[in-house]
């Protein structure tokens, strides 16, 4: 029988051949899924406060996201790879932007003064910086 780590992989394992990611996405995923900085299974929680409808319980935009804001990365960088990853996956752009503001309005009102009160703030990750430097956003 298959952890729940073991689908969780072959679920975003399955997505980025499904969607042809580029290799600067499919590090982001990589990422998340090999980091010790976090508990995959039990930290990530999909789109929070937003309903998704999808086959798998893992989407690879939320999951990375989410990686992002639980090890201490959060932030407009980790939102706008969040956006771009919307639209890999095929989210109309208004759709995408809609979510996009709403992280931004969470992360500047909450989010970001929480991980500052734990010292939960880490460096971007190499994938991060590789998106940024091949990637306008908007």
């Amino acid at each position: 029988m298959k952890t729940a780590k073991q689908i969780a992989i072959e679920e975003l394992l399955e997505q980025i051949e499904f969607y042809n990611l580029t290799a600067i996405q499919e590090r982001l995923i990589m990422e998340a899924i090999w980091s010790d900085e976090w508990d995959m299974v039990e930290q990530y929680d999909g789109c929070t406060s937003v309903p998704e409808f999808h086959i798998n319980k893992y989407v690879f935009d939320c999951f990375v996201h989410d990686f992002h804001w639980q090890s201490g990365r959060g932030g407009k960088v980790a939102d706008e790879i969040f956006y771009s990853l919307m639209i890999a996956r095929g989210f109309p752009k208004f759709k995408a932007k809609k979510r996009y503001y709403g992280v931004r309005l969470a992360w500047n009102l909450y989010y970001k003064w929480k991980h500052k009160k734990k010292n939960n703030i880490r460096p971007l990750t190499l994938g991060m910086k590789n998106w940024l430097k091949n990637n306008k956003f908007f």
